[in-house]
């Protein structure tokens, strides 16, 4: 995810070498916990170390929202035991939208640690277009069938599973998509695909082909398999359409 960032050089860490070093030692820490310790052979010029990894590592094991990570990576040469120490670290770009209100009926996916927050450090919420109380979009519903082979040679049923893929709409009216000047379309859809974790969010709002108890709040995670722009209605003309996203979401289930 942070390789969003248009410039990469803020990630690597670059130490300057005394004349005459044969060997570089460096440890890497994050949280005051040595993650990585490393060695080599120096035979001259720049010596740098890409810390990108290190942070999406330890973005990816967190099950919270991640606003800010840093890294320190002490260095030290041939045998002098002075230690260099040069930290770089990380926060997530801000979408200058507005956090949608979870008043019922409501309907979002909910993005964790996916290199963004939305304006006032707040996790990424993306909301979806519904109307008549049902989610805009249909429901696809993939059945698999394992069948089996017995000693006499009959075909059996040995299973079946069925994954629910959603096809939806990001709500129009909170997503301005355009093709220049405001870029934040742009940051919602690198979001979409970069987030750790994803998660449908909603109440009072049903799902057509499945059954949601719409009375409660209901909370299913997945991923985003696909986004497309595509045009479609708004909530205030049902005679001009106007141009959205359309997400496939696979649901773990």
């Amino acid at each position: 995810m942070i390789n969003y960032s248009t410039n990469r050089e803020k990630y690597i860490v670059k130490p300057t070498i005394p004349d005459g070093t044969q060997v570089v030692n460096y440890n890497v820490v994050m949280n005051e916990e040595v993650i990585y310790v490393g060695k080599s052979r120096y035979f001259g010029g720049d010596y740098e170390v890409d810390c990108s990894d290190f942070i999406e590592s330890y973005i990816a094991k967190q099950t919270g929202n991640v606003n800010s990570a840093s890294v320190t990576v002490n260095f030290t040469f041939d045998d002098d035991p002075t230690v260099t120490a040069i930290t770089c670290s990380w926060v997530p770009y801000v979408i200058n939208l507005p956090e949608p209100a979870a008043q019922s009926p409501f309907v979002y996916l909910i993005l964790t640690n996916c290199g963004f927050v939305m304006d006032g450090g707040v996790s990424v919420k993306v909301p979806l277009s519904f109307k008549n109380g049902l989610l805009d979009g249909k429901t696809i519903n993939h059945l698999e069938k394992v069948n089996y082979i017995d000693k006499y040679g009959d075909s059996h049923n040995g299973s079946m599973t069925n994954n629910y893929e959603l096809e939806c709409y990001v709500d129009p009216c909170w997503l301005d998509v355009k093709t220049k000047d405001d870029f934040e379309y742009v940051k919602v859809a690198l979001a979409l695909q970069g987030s750790k974790k994803t998660a449908l969010y909603g109440m009072g709002v049903g799902i057509s082909g499945m059954s949601v108890d719409t009375s409660n709040a209901f909370y299913m995670e997945g991923k985003v398999k696909d986004i497309e722009q595509i045009e479609t209605y708004s909530s205030y003309s049902t005679d001009k359409k106007v141009p959205s996203y359309k997400i496939t979401f696979e649901l773990y289930r």
